[in-house]
């Protein structure tokens, strides 16, 4: 069986879509969280007349620098409360759609299965009665040898022999 989930692209994609939806529920959870960002900048400046001479004053002392950081606290939490219980209902519903391909891979498995022993109990019987059309095919054709059996008989019994091999 776990050869068979290995081989179904549709299983597969159903694992992925259950892992990228836990992925976005630990990113709504962690969006309810203060957060704390460092921010920085620069800015080269050139002051001049002309764009030239603007050009060529940008590696001067014009350099503006910028460093800061910044905290923000949501301060009602009910969007992303939401969105985490939806983004919990979603992969329960995936995790029974998971459930569902692998009963359905089950059950095309067993139904294979069950096929292919059919096949061979029926392959079996077949050769059962070609041997058996055979034997019947040769005991009459040593019946005709000995004047017992007319020739009629003997050409059913191959038709009947050639049947069975096919």
């Amino acid at each position: 069986y776990k050869s068979a989930y290995k081989n179904r692209s549709d299983y597969l994609a159903l694992q992925k879509e259950i892992e990228a939806s836990k992925i976005e529920l630990a990113i709504n959870k962690n969006s309810r969280l203060p957060q704390l960002d460092l921010v920085a900048s620069l800015a080269l400046n050139g002051v001049s007349n002309n764009f030239s001479g603007s050009t060529e004053n940008i590696d001067s002392d014009n350099r503006i620098w910028g460093v800061g950081v910044e905290v923000s606290i949501p301060l009602q939490k009910r969007l992303s409360r939401h969105q985490t219980q939806k983004n919990k209902l979603v992969i329960k519903q995936k995790i029974i759609s998971l459930k569902d391909k692998e009963q359905e891979i089950n059950r095309q498995i067993n139904q294979t299965y069950q096929g292919l022993v059919l096949a061979k109990k029926m392959y079996q019987s077949a050769l059962k009665v070609k041997q058996s059309q055979y034997q019947k095919m040769q005991g009459e054709y040593k019946k005709f040898e000995q004047g017992r059996s007319d020739s009629d008989l003997v050409i059913r019994f191959q038709n009947d022999y050639i049947d069975a091999q096919k």
